[in-house]
């Protein structure tokens, strides 16, 4: 009986002793599972910086975009003006260059 009782409480003993550890894997599988948790936050919050970041670059592209298409309609309507104007100026040129004593304007 003795021997029973003293095999029963090395067997108990064992037993705490895997209890024991299986608690300290737990504790670390459990440290673990939250370093992930806060890394996976990092990496979702860095995701979503990002997104923002290309959604930025992409309205400012966009934005440059019509700005130069703007740029390009002023430049098309400047040079039409100032050929408007040539032929004005040529045309008046050509109108006073045949009379003599007239100076054509702009030549004074």
């Amino acid at each position: 009986l003795v021997q029973a009782e003293t095999d029963a409480l090395t067997e108990v003993a064992v037993a705490i002793s895997r209890a024991e550890a299986a608690e300290a894997e737990v504790a670390q599988l459990r440290r673990e599972v939250a370093d992930l948790t806060t890394r996976l936050a990092d990496a979702d919050a860095a995701r979503d910086q990002q997104a923002a970041l290309a959604a930025a670059a992409t309205r400012d592209a966009t934005e440059a975009r019509e700005a130069a298409h703007k740029a390009e309609l002023s430049a098309t309507e400047a040079q039409a003006t100032a050929r408007t104007l040539r032929e004005i100026l040529d045309s008046r040129n050509h109108k006073h260059s045949g009379q003599p004593g007239l100076t054509p304007p702009g030549l004074t």
